[in-house]
């Protein structure tokens, strides 16, 4: 082979390889948050695969950081009227759009378009829910969607795959939602009864007015506090949610007021 030879191969080879930017190091809490430190530049763009299905447990789905505000595979399965911020990123692992739970495996994609706020990633993608007691998996790059890429569109290298395990603790009874992302979204417990998780329970049932009842969805098992004999007694879940859980959740925060925070309902 001659040196024209030569240089032309390793030209070829230069172009097609893939070229990469920063370092990206996740992990995964105990509350499903997935975090993440970096080199170089910052990520603002990630597709990632979570996976119990060689563990334990259900995926109920995840909640993105209000950093990362494009969801493309929400918009792809919601396409009339999208505006940036809308959805979640739960995604199909097969192809696009949306995710089906309870799962033993989903995607999660999301992106962030404000290129003037990139100083400020947040070092969180966001946090996986896990749809039962206890979720045992693993997280990794998804390449149908290309991994975490950078402000460029580059590649980033990364630790993954990671192994999680979420939850394996106490139900914490009224505890369904976080703090982290908007205000009454299902976004994960965090291990206190708040304002929030009386928002996230109103805005389930509102849609059921007047009624106010409906079977208990799996992952919203904690909100089903009370049952029906006493208005507003915690006298135990009865399979429902219902007007006297919003009662009874109500009535338990009103004595933590102005904070509107408490310990887990025993």
């Amino acid at each position: 082979m001659n040196m024209k030879k030569v240089f032309t191969l390793v030209a070829v080879l230069a172009l097609t390889a893939p070229v990469f930017s920063g370092d990206v190091q996740v992990s995964v809490a105990g509350d499903g948050t997935i975090n993440y430190t970096y080199t170089g530049d910052p990520p603002v763009g990630y597709g990632l695969i979570a996976d119990t299905s060689g563990g334990s447990g259900n995926l109920g789905g995840a909640v993105g950081d209000a950093f990362f505000n494009v969801f493309i595979d929400f918009a792809h399965s919601n396409p009339a009227g999208y505006n940036i911020g809308d959805g979640h990123p739960c995604a199909d692992p097969g192809g696009p759009g949306v995710c089906t739970t309870p799962a033993t495996m989903i995607a999660v994609s999301a992106g962030e378009l404000d290129v003037d706020n990139d100083a400020a990633s947040p070092g969180t993608f966001g946090v996986l829910v896990c749809d039962d007691g206890e979720c045992m998996g693993t997280l990794d790059a998804d390449p149908l969607r290309g991994g975490i890429v950078d402000i460029n569109g580059l590649p980033m290298t990364s630790n993954l795959p990671v192994d999680f395990t979420i939850g394996g603790g106490a139900v914490c009874a009224g505890d369904g939602t976080g703090m982290g992302t908007v205000q009454g979204s299902l976004d994960a417990p965090n291990g206190v009864v708040d304002i929030f998780d009386l928002q996230a329970l109103a805005n389930e049932l509102l849609p059921l007015s007047p009624t106010f009842s409906q079977p208990t969805p799996a992952g919203l098992e904690p909100f089903d506090i009370t049952g029906t004999t006493t208005t507003g007694s915690l006298d135990g879940p009865n399979g429902t949610l219902d007007i006297f859980d919003l009662q009874a959740l109500a009535n338990y925060l009103l004595p933590f007021s102005p904070t509107f925070s408490g310990p887990c309902i025993e």
